[in-house]
């Protein structure tokens, strides 16, 4: 096992899909765990001194060898609940500038580069379009977030209420210091 130590975001901008294999739970975090990691992240972003702070391991597992060609996917063993929820709260920022007509967040990243760059893979279709694939019973949910669509009949409730959740608490904080953590 290789151990190394990154950003979340750069981990989501390296890797073009994280896939959660059949085996793993569903998404169950509640909204006392999405507060958790949210103040977390908020308390990060308004550090001035720059420190970084530790919300987690993400264990995964190569899928296949790489090459120049090949589509760079990765198995989730451990980190599934976080990056779902990362996930979430991404697109509650990307939805909350498009509302409130916010062209750069954190003088960077323009709400179309954070959708590309996190949420999807720009110019694949199919699941292979996502960038975190969940198991059957939550994947359609997410996919539906991820595309502003309308959710599934049997969608997961976790999914939307997290999502809802996030898209609340944007209103009540600073986005870019969401952002910066």
């Amino acid at each position: 096992m290789k151990a190394s130590e990154t950003s979340l975001l750069n981990l989501f901008s390296s890797i073009k899909q994280f896939t959660i294999p059949i085996y793993q739970r569903r998404y169950d975090w509640s909204k006392q765990e999405c507060k958790e990691l949210f103040d977390t992240i908020l308390k990060a972003g308004k550090d001035n001194e720059g420190k970084e702070c530790f919300i987690g391991s993400i264990v995964y597992v190569k899928d296949g060898v790489y090459q120049a060609t090949a589509f760079n996917n990765v198995l989730i063993i451990d980190g599934q609940q976080r990056l779902t929820t990362i996930t979430l709260l991404l697109k509650a920022i990307t939805n909350y500038m498009e509302e409130n007509n916010i062209k750069k967040i954190a003088n960077e990243m323009t709400s179309n580069e954070i959708i590309n760059e996190y949420l999807i893979n720009e110019h694949k279709e199919g699941e292979r379009n996502y960038k975190l694939v969940l198991t059957k019973s939550d994947k359609e949910s997410l996919f539906s977030v991820i595309k502003s669509r309308e959710y599934p009949q049997d969608y997961s409730e976790n999914i939307k209420e997290n999502y809802d959740f996030f898209s609340d608490l944007l209103k009540e904080n600073d986005i870019n210091e969401i952002f910066n953590g």
